[in-house]
């Protein structure tokens, strides 16, 4: 390999550093912290998307049934109470965990019983049976009787964080959410919460937010193209008069761009100081050429002020700080959003999974 080349591949590795900020441990003794999804997970799991491998299971309204109003989750900034909510965790495979082979993803209520003396009551996870796509080949009516033998239709084997949230986006197999409430369950008891854990706008986003419409949650009002465009006005200056970059739109045609040689992704992260850092994802193996185009994208993007971009929230309610982008050269730079469209890196790998496969990875991610 060239010396020139190692230099430029050091000097990518160098300013395409992992964020700061360590993920930070859930202390109900001092105060709640949510964790935060580390840069290798949203690597490996745009990596995943690329490669058709399936994400987490996908969130639904069956994942958590409850009327109760403790646990009302309020979307943006609509006032209205709702009874359905989707349940997540990142301790997912510790909640399946109570029967060998393990549960399948199944639906879950919060339950209040009283005491025996009924002087208190307390809110337990009721197992209220398997979602039916995910039991396929499971003898139901025989899991039934071993939960009710066992733990008595409750979580009683799980302590860890639960996580609710009322919509969901997927983002390359991340799935999303702006507003979450986070409970701790103490062997199947909720002991402790809500934590609220919100998104946050950077500076690009609040620069274009719209006029808001009560009950209304549209991510287009917030982040989108008007959002990508301010950030490519501030590349521009760093990159030169002579690099004019533009944002490429959400929708529309993409004519002969869709072909251009220099084509990147990247995985744009905000920092703990809210700095952003240059990840390159697609591809993995590039000419001279193309390493000095990828490291000049790094460079500039560096040199910006920080508190451009801030943050969402994932389903199981983790800080996820980063957005993944794709930067096409032809004669000028153009950038879009993956956010909104699912349009993979040229010369990415077409195969599509079978359905076998499909389940097989499925049981890969949950069950290891």
């Amino acid at each position: 390999m060239h010396r020139h080349h190692i230099i430029l591949i050091s000097l990518l590795v160098l300013l395409a550093a992992p964020l700061s900020g360590q993920p930070a441990v859930i202390d109900t003794t001092t105060g709640w912290k949510p964790d935060t999804v580390s840069v290798e997970e949203m690597k490996q799991n745009f990596y995943n998307w690329l490669h058709g491998i399936p994400a987490r299971p996908e969130p639904t309204s069956e994942r958590f049934l409850t009327d109760t109003p403790l646990f009302q989750v309020i979307e943006s900034d609509a006032d209205a109470r709702r009874d359905e909510f989707y349940m997540d965790s990142p301790r997912l495979r510790e909640l399946a965990s109570a029967i060998s082979p393990n549960l399948p993803p199944s639906y879950w209520w919060p339950l209040t019983v009283r005491s025996s003396d009924g002087k208190t009551t307390q809110t337990i996870l009721r197992w209220l049976g398997p979602r039916a796509y995910y039991s396929r080949g499971v003898d139901n009516a025989r899991l039934v009787k071993d939960i009710e033998r066992q733990y008595e239709n409750r979580a009683t084997w799980f302590s860890g964080p639960v996580c609710l949230t009322a919509s969901a986006r997927p983002y390359c197999n991340n799935w999303l959410t702006r507003y979450a409430k986070v409970f701790e369950i103490e062997r199947g008891q909720f002991a402790s919460g809500p934590y609220e854990v919100h998104d946050r706008q950077g500076a690009y986003s609040r620069q274009t937010t719209s006029v808001r419409v009560l009950g209304v949650t549209d991510w287009d009002t917030e982040y989108g193209e008007r959002e990508i465009a301010r950030f490519a006005q501030d590349l521009r200056r760093q990159l030169g008069p002579d690099s004019v970059i533009t944002a490429r739109g959400t929708t529309g045609t993409y004519s002969h761009l869709d072909a251009a040689p220099s084509e990147y992704s990247f995985l744009l992260t905000t920092d703990a100081c809210g700095k952003a850092h240059l990840h390159l994802l697609w591809p993995k193996q590039l000419s001279t050429a193309g390493w000095e185009q990828a490291r000049r994208l790094v460079e500039a993007v560096e040199a910006m002020p920080a508190g451009g971009f801030g943050h969402f929230v994932t389903t199981d309610g983790r800080i996820f700080p980063g957005r993944y982008l794709k930067f096409c050269y032809r004669s000028k730079w153009t950038v879009e959003e993956y956010l909104y469209q699912t349009r993979k890196p040229v010369n990415a790998p077409r195969k599509e999974p079978t359905a076998r496969r499909l389940l097989n990875e499925l049981d890969r991610l949950l069950y290891p």
